[in-house]
């Protein structure tokens, strides 16, 4: 069987204070109950951002 997901929704989160304007040091993440919820309707949710580098602080900027 075959499940195929089509994405519900897409959010982006950008400042001006990163090198490519993503920004890594924030991470969304659903409540415990949306969670529950979430999988009661087989919505799942995935991360699409990697940073391309690390960085010591985690925060990916470049002075």
């Amino acid at each position: 069987m075959d499940i195929n997901y089509l994405p519900l929704l897409k959010i982006q989160l950008q400042h001006d204070y990163y090198a490519d304007g993503n920004c890594p040091a924030v991470k969304l993440v659903p409540s415990p109950i949306t969670a529950r919820i979430m999988q009661q309707m087989d919505i799942r949710s995935v991360e699409r951002y990697r940073p391309k580098r690390s960085y010591p602080d985690g925060c990916g900027a470049t002075p």
